[in-house]
């Protein structure tokens, strides 16, 4: 039993050198002649140590005086990645020493098959290293001895490279050389005839050492990854497609790439920065941008983010109101889209059917829901002082008023201003909810209602949050036309009379009035209390009377 646990033990050692993906090979022994030969300038420093100097008097020479990572030690005296698979072999020998005192056999057996599967597997994938020779330097330059080495890799990855050193003919490597250049470090490319030169003088001042030694060390150098990453700094949305890429990123990274697909399809590598510019997709909407990094050990796991794109995509204006208050209209380009609901929609109903096609001449509408301020602007009345659910706040939505009430409004306006604003048809309503999107929301399809909280104020936000009433206009983002809350707020009287179905609706965007009227009409877009399904572009909301009232229903403004 005990030389099994000792076989074991000595696999494990294997194991851990393996787990840590390092390769190594040492020289031949040689002699390192580090007394004081010549010093040129008379300043009492050797001339193979000139430059090493302590000018700020702290006690480490210069290539000692930094310490990036603020652990304690300096950069040059790192403890090297190699001795980590041991510090933990040491650690999983100890689980094996408990176990085997319970199940011995069984255990011992059990941790010898793995460790040399998992020594077999990881020596087939780590660095090595070969024909390790060194060559003395004489004269002024004695004590200096370079290093030549190559370097191989099965997938060609970059390695990191360090030079021990021992004074024993290779018995031990207790040594980290410090004083070294050339292929050495970070980022050391396989190949052969690598070259590190080593100013043995310095680490070893004033010694003469007959059985010096050096081996070299290749760890797998670990790719770039990603801490960090937003568009714009976290923005929500932009006016412009030029946007900032802000990354934060460890292993010093040399590259980025960036792009609109997952696949990254007909993107390229550039030279990395923390804050590149990137140009987005034309096209108003949601933009997803993703992002990686890599350095010479490989590249990282992409990253991504979204951000709403709002281009202007057409004229606005602003119509004056008594009181100079503004009234902001939108430009709807004309176009064609399929109304109705979609073949198997979530979270659909019957009264959405059939989907059909309709052509909708282009038309103004209002960039936000009728306003309170606007409202009293026009008219001088409240309708919802008194009220229940009623935020006190002009440039939240006018609700309490009929649809009889908004014709009465469109009246008025129409007298003051002597244009010709009106009610939406309900084709028109919903060709504008949609922007040129075929999905359940303006935003996508959100299943699981997971994005509806950035663009719609429902019960989700409102009745669950204590919020019970419509909030001020705009404060959500906006569609592809630039329009907002469409979805959720406050219903929207449209011109229409309700229909159980579109059977017989006109196709060419008009309102579908009955003569003489009906008795019912019809709002849309859902409100702040409903649940988020009614939030759809699809969804119609139920058959009102056109003198009823209520606060979660108001109207927005076409001509």
């Amino acid at each position: 039993m005990r030389v099994t646990i000792l076989v074991a033990s000595i696999m494990l050692l294997v194991v851990g050198e393996a787990f840590g993906v390092t390769g190594y090979g040492d020289s031949d022994v040689f002699t390192l002649d580090a007394q004081p030969h010549g010093d040129s300038d008379g300043d009492g420093i050797p001339d193979a140590v000139e430059g090493n100097d302590d000018p700020d008097g702290d006690g480490l020479p210069n290539y000692l005086d930094t310490d990036s990572d603020g652990d304690g030690w300096p950069d040059n005296t790192q403890l090297p990645l190699r001795a980590w698979p041991e510090a933990l072999t040491l650690l999983a020998f100890g689980v094996v020493m408990l176990v085997a005192r319970r199940k011995r056999g069984t255990a011992a057996l059990m941790i010898l098959a793995a460790a040399i599967l998992c020594a077999q597997n990881a020596a087939a994938q780590g660095p090595t290293v070969s024909n390790v020779t060194v060559s003395l330097r004489g004269g002024a330059e004695q004590g200096v001895v370079d290093v030549y080495y190559d370097l191989a890799h099965p997938q060609d990855k970059a390695c990191e490279v360090t030079l021990l050193f021992s004074r024993d003919s290779g018995a031990t490597f207790p040594f980290s050389c410090a004083t070294v250049s050339g292929d050495v470090g970070q980022d050391v490319i396989p190949g052969t005839g690598k070259h590190i030169v080593w100013n043995g003088y310095w680490d070893f001042w004033g010694e003469l050492i007959p059985e010096a030694q050096v081996r070299v060390v290749a760890d797998d150098e670990p790719p770039s990854a990603i801490s960090a990453f937003a568009l714009n700094d976290g923005a929500a949305s932009t006016t412009s497609r030029t946007v900032t890429l802000n990354n934060t990123c460890t292993e010093s990274p040399t590259e980025y790439m960036a792009c609109e697909s997952s696949s990254f399809s007909g993107a390229s590598w550039q030279p990395y920065a923390t804050a590149p510019s990137f140009t987005l997709s034309a096209g108003n909407g949601t933009k997803t941008v993703y992002f990686k990094v890599r350095n010479a050990g490989g590249e990282s796991s992409p990253a991504s983010d979204t951000i709403w794109l709002n281009e202007s995509t057409g004229p606005e204006e602003t119509i004056m109101l008594p009181d100079a208050v503004q009234l902001a209209m939108v430009w709807i380009p004309g176009g064609t889209f399929m109304m109705g609901r979609y073949a198997g929609e979530q979270d659909s109903w019957e009264t959405e059917d059939p989907q059909h096609q309709v052509a909708v001449p282009g038309f103004w509408m209002a960039k936000y829901e009728l306003t309170k301020r606007q409202w009293q602007a026009v008219m001088g009345t409240t309708p919802w002082s008194g009220q229940v659910f009623v935020l006190d706040e002009l440039d939240s939505p006018a609700v309490f008023v009929s649809w009889d009430d908004a014709k009465a409004f469109i009246t008025e306006l129409n007298t003051d201003t002597g244009l010709t604003f009106r009610l939406p048809s309900e084709a028109e309503w919903e060709y504008a909810c949609r922007a040129d999107t075929t999905t359940r929301f303006y935003w996508g399809d959100d299943p699981d209602y997971t994005q509806i909280g950035n663009y719609a104020w429902y019960e989700g936000n409102t009745w669950n949050a204590d919020e019970q009433y419509a909030h001020v206009v705009g404060l959500k983002l906006p569609n592809a036309f630039g329009l907002y809350d469409m979805s959720g707020n406050v219903l929207e009287w449209c011109e229409d009379d309700w229909h159980s179905s579109y059977t017989g609706a006109p196709v060419n965007g008009s309102a579908w009035v009955d003569s003489p009227r009906g008795s019912y009409r019809l709002p849309r877009g859902g409100s702040w209390g409903g649940h988020g399904l009614n939030c759809r572009s699809a969804y119609r909301y139920y058959y009102f009377y056109p003198s009823g009232s209520i606060y979660y229903i108001g109207f927005r403004l076409s001509r």
